[in-house]
């Protein structure tokens, strides 16, 4: 090494342990748990509800537009919607131009009504969240 080299990256690797903690809170094993915000909204019950998609059509350097959530949300029919997000499916896909995108319109319905939502061509959510 370097004669200048050595206190370089002393100064850098210093430089980095002090800027550890700010990236993250710093806490010891003994340290209380941080109180959690109460944003005054209740929580949902999800026991009684599953999340299902239908793929938004989405291909690789297409112009088009996909299928937007509102528009797919319309297939549900009378189906109540506890929630809707887009989503991809995080599995691994070819690039190249007309491949599908993995994006899906997803919806938080009642269990009760997956069967419905089946019939209506939707698929109960198994990849991660």
């Amino acid at each position: 090494m370097a004669v200048g080299l050595k206190p370089t990256l002393f100064l850098i690797g210093f430089a980095l342990l002090g800027t550890a903690c700010s990236l993250k809170h710093c806490r010891g094993p003994g340290d209380k748990p941080l109180p959690q915000k109460n944003t005054g909204k209740k929580a949902l019950k999800t026991e009684n509800s599953i999340w299902v998609y239908k793929y938004d059509g989405g291909k690789q350097c297409d112009r088009r537009p996909p299928v937007g959530i509102k528009t797919a949300q319309k297939d549900l029919g009378e189906i109540p919607v506890l929630e809707a997000k887009k989503q991809n499916d995080g599995l691994m896909r070819i690039q190249a131009c007309g491949a599908p995108t993995g994006m899906a319109n997803t919806y938080k319905i009642n269990k009760a009504d997956l069967s419905d939502a089946e019939a209506r061509g939707f698929k109960p959510w198994t990849f991660s969240k």
